[in-house]
């Protein structure tokens, strides 16, 4: 199969992660502001208010975020290393970077599966209907 005969199974699955992108920058930032907040927390120093969720709430309340009660208790301190790139911007530029970052990376792994494994092309078509 020609190689752009292979990427075009891909268009209704990068429309619809397109769709899903812009309707979560639309959303409130429910566990992002978690991950985020939660993380920034713990990259200067301050574990009481990362894992207190009264005092991280009111940090996430004091920066603009309304509707989103969060608790960073289950996640394990490496998580802001993971989100310590995308604290550099403000809160919905963070999060929808990182939404990019995971779908190219998804893009990117679901392209190199396919080849490697040979798959038909009609099973990438399936995607969005499974998603």
């Amino acid at each position: 199969m020609p190689p752009t005969r292979r990427y075009l199974c891909f268009i209704p699955l990068v429309l619809v992660l397109a769709f899903g992108l812009r309707r979560a920058s639309s959303s409130a930032p429910s566990d992002f502001a978690g991950y985020y907040y939660g993380g920034q927390a713990l990259l200067h120093g301050r574990y009481d208010v990362a894992y207190d969720m009264t005092k991280l709430n009111d940090r996430i309340a004091a920066d603009g975020c309304r509707n989103a009660f969060v608790s960073y208790s289950p996640f394990p301190p490496f998580t802001s290393l993971v989100f310590a790139p995308f604290l550099i911007l403000p809160t919905n530029t963070a999060r929808t970077a990182f939404n990019i970052v995971s779908i190219i990376l998804f893009l990117m792994t679901l392209l190199r599966i396919t080849r490697y494994l040979s798959t038909p092309p009609y099973l990438i078509l399936a995607l969005p209907i499974i998603f």
